[in-house]
C-alpha cells in the first residue's frame, strides 16, 4: 500500500471526530500532536472498517458483471493506486457515519461531559441554564 494514501484516512478520522457528537466537544479542546494522533488512530479504524466492508461486499454483493466491471474500471481510471477503493470507502464512511450516529447520541450529554472533564465551570453554568431555560447574569 502506498503510504501517501494514509493521509486520506487521517483526514477522514479528523472529519469523523470533529463531527460526531460523542467526540467533537472533547476534540475541540485538544491541540497539537494529541489531535493529530487521535485523528490518525480513528482514520486507521475507519480504514480497517472500510476494508472489512469491501471484503464482505465483494463476497456477498452480486452485481451484474457489465455494471460492476465498468464501475471498477472507472474508479481505477480516476484513482490508479492500489487500495484506492478502500481509501475512497474510508472517506465515504467518515462523511456519512457521524450524521448517522448523531441521530442516536445526545449532543447535550457529551457537551456536559466534556465541560466537566475540562473543569470549565462557566461552560457548565451556561449549559445548565440552557437545559433549564433560565437566565444567567454574569457580573464582575
Amino acid at each position: 500500500m502506498n503510504f501517501s494514501l494514509l493521509l486520506v484516512p487521517a483526514l477522514a478520522g479528523y472529519w469523523f471526530l470533529s463531527r460526531a457528537n460523542a467526540t467533537r466537544f472533547r476534540v475541540s479542546r485538544q491541540a497539537g500532536y494529541a489531535l493529530v494522533l487521535e485523528s490518525a488512530i480513528m482514520g486507521v479504524i475507519l480504514l480497517a472498517l472500510a476494508r472489512v466492508i469491501a471484503d464482505v461486499c465483494g463476497d456477498i454483493l452480486v452485481v451484474p458483471r457489465s455494471i460492476g466491471a465498468d464501475f471498477v474500471e472507472k474508479i481505477k481510471h480516476l484513482l490508479p493506486f492500489d487500495y484506492s477503493g478502500t481509501v475512497l470507502c474510508t472517506a465515504v464512511l467518515a462523511l456519512v457515519l457521524p450524521f448517522v450516529l448523531n441521530r442516536f447520541l445526545d449532543e447535550n450529554k457529551f457537551a456536559r461531559k466534556a465541560a466537566k472533564k475540562n473543569g470549565d465551570l462557566i461552560e457548565l453554568l451556561m449549559q445548565e441554564s440552557l437545559d433549564e431555560s433560565t437566565l444567567v447574569e454574569p457580573t464582575g
